[in-house]
């Protein structure tokens, strides 16, 4: 089963995750960021309106037993 985490990462080269969340509403709770702006940011990232972001999400699959 594929889910989707949510992620507030560094600024830096690293990019490392700050903040893993299973959803956008939990990662806007835990960054005070609204969630409208989380979904813009990544938006304009994904269609090369800018070439940072705080934010992001990745799909990943659940391992079954």
């Amino acid at each position: 089963m594929k889910k989707k985490l949510w992620m507030k990462i560094s600024r830096d080269k690293y990019e490392l995750p700050e903040y893993v969340c299973d959803s956008i509403d939990q990662l806007s709770r835990k960054t005070g960021v609204t969630t409208s702006a989380i979904r813009s940011e990544i938006s304009k990232f994904i269609n090369k309106k800018r070439n940072t972001t705080r934010f992001i999400w990745v799909v990943v699959e659940d391992e079954e037993e």
